[in-house]
């Protein structure tokens, strides 16, 4: 019986974290300042991930394709490059092994300082001394590496 309940509770938990992730999302996506409303969007599907999941592989995928969407896919949609000149700098898995990137610290590297017109994400410092904080943590470029090798074994189905 109390295993019963354990497990009742934990569902209700759940689809009401569900629920408020969600009115937090609809909140997030009025926002008119995108990097809060990335951070809100971040922290949501987070927390889901963590409760629901309890972080799984599952859980941690979700949270990579995520990321992945809300950081990389404006410009890489399914694994693609959509700037012309830059076509074959893509996410295919024949591409990431050509240019280096043959796992998931390599890729982290490259998140975090940028090349040619791709952006960092992490905090790097200017040439005149500014510094530029972090977009994303190393936590999440972790994630979205391990998404892109798992898309890229996969073809980007």
């Amino acid at each position: 019986m109390g295993s019963y309940i354990y497990r009742v509770n934990l569902k209700f938990m759940c689809r009401l974290i569900c629920f408020l992730v969600t009115l937090a999302a609809v909140a997030a996506n009025m926002a008119k300042i995108s990097c809060i409303r990335n951070q809100i969007l971040r922290m949501a599907t987070y927390s889901v991930a963590m409760l629901c999941f309890e972080r799984n592989s599952f859980a941690t995928e979700m949270l990579g394709q995520k990321l992945f969407e809300n950081s990389c896919s404006s410009c890489h949609e399914n694994g693609g490059n959509i700037i012309p000149f830059y076509g074959d700098k893509n996410l295919q898995k024949s591409a990431l092994l050509r240019n280096g990137y043959v796992n998931a610290d390599r890729i982290v590297d490259l998140l975090q300082s940028g090349k040619g017109a791709m952006p960092a994400f992490g905090e790097f410092v200017s040439p005149k001394g500014k510094i530029y904080e972090a977009k994303l943590s190393n936590e999440d470029m972790k994630l979205i590496a391990d998404y892109i090798l798992t898309q890229s074994e996969n073809g980007w189905k």
